[in-house]
This record gives C-alpha cells, structure tokens and sequence, in this order.
C-alpha cells in the first residue's frame, strides 16, 4: 500500500467512527415537546437562551430579544409572561439565563 491508499482508508475508518459516535449520541435522546414558536406574541419567542423547569414542572424561558421572560406549562401551553425592553425594575435588556430556586 502506498501513502495515499492509506491515508484515504484512514480517512474512511474515521469517518465510520464520527458517524457511529453521532449515530449511538442521537439514540440518547428523544423528542418530547416543542414550546414556542417564532415571534413577540405570547407564548412566541425570540432567540430563547436560558432554559430553567421549577418542581411543579412549568418550563421558563428566557426570551432574549423580546425582553421578557415566559413560563409553559408541562404540555407547552403558554402560562404567562413578564418584563419588557428597559432598565428600571421589572423591565429586561436581552436577558439570556434563568433558574429558579
């Protein structure tokens, strides 16, 4: 075999390798539920970057680019909703992380 047989084989075997490590990756998870959709109504969002699920199973969200921050409920029903673009108490700039306590 000469260097470029081998390099090509090598290249293959890595690639089967990538594909079956994605392939085993993805068989780990499972769809469950969308919540949300794209826009600045309710229960829509815009860039959502934090994600937090309180014990009574609510999904909070929050929205990035519509300043706010929106709760779902188990079945991805919108809930509610708080803040707004702003700096005083109550209001959001671009708000990227959440938790609840």
């Amino acid at each position: 075999m000469n260097k470029n047989t081998i390099v090509i084989l090598l290249t293959i075997i890595g690639l089967v390798l990538l594909f079956n490590i994605a392939e085993a990756r993805a068989a780990c998870y499972q769809y469950v539920l969308t919540i949300g959709s794209i826009g600045s109504n309710e229960g829509n969002l815009y860039l959502p970057s934090g994600v937090a699920l309180d014990t009574d199973g609510y999904v909070y969200v929050a929205d990035t680019f519509n300043n706010r921050i929106q709760k779902f409920g188990m079945n991805g029903e919108f809930a509610l909703k708080w803040g707004n673009n702003g700096g005083a108490p109550g209001f959001f700039n671009t708000p990227y992380g959440i938790d609840t306590m």
